[in-house]
């Protein structure tokens, strides 16, 4: 199986984020766009392949680092598009010391029940992972270039509540959410 451990932004967010970019790319070619139906946005903290027997002490693991944290505030700090070939939209977040310490515990904690991971190098992943939630990926510049210019002024705040266990597609994008977990305090 192919998972990732993210967090989840509230529902309603997840609404507004999915009716905008739904919005930005309408009638143009996409490869993917999370639009909170078919796809669900996140951000994401550590992508594993996991053999389905062992999802279970995942979980009990992850249930485990979640109680341990409080929760904490996360801000949109602007809206980037991965140029060259990739056309990738997303908004980054900042990445607040809860944030931090949240992501190391999970990749530490989880990584031992991996049996493949995309990729597997966890103090690279540590040093190189910025909070963000992606959006869309665009077949062509123009489109791209299109739907980054409507949600450039798109700003938001929230607080994190909750993680969850969730499978993800060959683009590393969310298809389902299979567990949740509410932060202990």
């Amino acid at each position: 199986m192919l998972l990732d451990v993210v967090i989840l932004p509230p529902a309603k967010l997840l609404g507004k984020i999915g009716k905008k970019i739904t919005e930005a790319v309408r009638g143009m070619s996409a490869v993917f766009v999370a639009d909170n139906q078919k796809l669900i946005s996140r951000i994401s903290l550590f992508h594993i392949r996991i053999k389905k027997n062992r999802l279970e002490k995942l979980s009990q693991k992850v249930q485990e680092v979640i109680k341990k944290h409080r929760q904490f505030i996360m801000k949109s700090t602007g809206t980037f598009l991965e140029p060259k070939t990739e056309w990738i939209i997303w908004f980054s977040l900042n990445n607040s010391a809860a944030f931090i310490k949240l992501h190391r515990e999970i990749v530490e904690s989880c990584y031992r029940f991996r049996t493949g991971m995309m990729p597997f190098n966890p103090e690279r992943i540590l040093r190189l992972k910025k909070a963000h939630i992606t959006l869309a990926k665009l077949k062509n510049r123009e489109d791209a270039e299109s739907a980054f210019r409507e949600l450039q002024n798109v700003k938001f705040s929230f607080r994190v509540n909750e993680v969850a266990i969730t499978e993800v597609n060959f683009w590393h994008q969310v298809t389902r959410v299979i567990k949740r977990f509410k932060f202990g305090r």
